[in-house]
């Protein structure tokens, strides 16, 4: 029985995409489950494994394991309980979707029932091959998003500013998406933000000053390969819950002396900074001593 009242709502969706105004579709979706919802999401892309293949960099390692989560969602099962999905155990709404390296294949559209899940509080879509889709300002439904990452997923075109308006928002991770454009400091208004990873994106119109809104409990900054110039304030470098901090492949920013910092005490486990001197960048592990001893020089 659950299993047919599950395909009628799919088929209830398939004709509100087909015969709806946005303002009706909008209106109807409060009627269908977010199991459907995402049993719908499942079906509007494919499963290849070459969507996920393996990258590697100083610092990360994605999709050294993969596997299509989605493959196992069954319309009779409850959602709560598929591969990637996580619930509210009280509400029984979904609050995570978990899907990075999931061989997902495909564009995500702004009609798509992934925005019906109004109550994600996490949404990780990383590692997979999104063709090019774009960041739509539909991604502004999930008002209550504490940590997105879409990175190394092929999105494309100019960053909403709906995304701004996430207050809650503590982790934001779109690096590698050779694509997407960022024209705005986003991250200014993001006064929750506690992690920003932007690697190779073009951030080049924006000054480094731009970053000194950053709360002092910032622990994660990764503008790897972002073309950034001009001069870095050293309160930066010294934002003392800092744990990974990586400058790397920026040839035009000028660090100026390395800061006199409490690195002793620091929390610091990942700092790569680019050496203009030398042309190369400068790595630095889990060694605070030499930090302090760089710091004295």
């Amino acid at each position: 029985m659950g299993c047919l009242c599950w395909k009628y709502q799919v088929l209830c969706l398939l004709s509100l995409f087909l015969h709806s105004t946005p303002s009706s579709f909008s209106s109807s979706l409060s009627s269908i489950s977010p199991c459907s919802a995402l049993l719908h999401f499942n079906h509007s892309l494919s499963l290849h494994s070459s969507a996920s293949p393996s990258y590697y960099t100083s610092r990360i390692q994605l999709c050294d394991i993969s596997y299509p989560k989605t493959a196992s969602w069954k319309e009779d099962m409850d959602c709560c309980t598929w591969d990637g999905v996580v619930c509210d155990q009280t509400t029984r709404h979904v609050i995570g979707l978990h899907l990075s390296c999931s061989w997902l294949n495909g564009s995500i559209h702004s009609n798509s029932t992934l925005f019906f899940l109004s109550h994600l509080r996490n949404l990780n879509l990383a590692g997979n091959y999104l063709n090019f889709s774009v960041i739509l300002s539909e991604f502004g439904n999930f008002k209550t998003l504490t940590h997105l990452n879409l990175s190394y997923s092929m999105f494309s075109g100019k960053m909403p500013l709906e995304i701004s308006h996430f207050s809650s928002l503590v982790s934001l991770d779109l690096s590698y998406n050779y694509g997407l454009l960022i024209e705005t400091p986003i991250w200014n208004n993001l006064t929750q933000l506690r992690e920003l990873l932007l690697d190779d994106k073009n951030l080049s119109l924006f000054r480094p000053n731009s970053l000194m809104n950053l709360s002092s409990s910032f622990t994660t900054l990764s503008l790897n390969d972002c073309y950034l110039q001009g001069k870095l304030e050293n309160s930066i470098l010294c934002l003392p819950s800092k744990q990974t901090l990586d400058l790397g492949f920026n040839s035009n920013l000028d660090l100026g002396f390395l800061p006199k910092c409490n690195w002793s005490s620091s929390s610091l486990k990942f700092l790569a900074l680019f050496d203009k001197l030398f042309k190369r960048i400068t790595r630095i592990y889990w060694q605070p001593e030499v930090l302090e001893a760089f710091g004295s020089l």
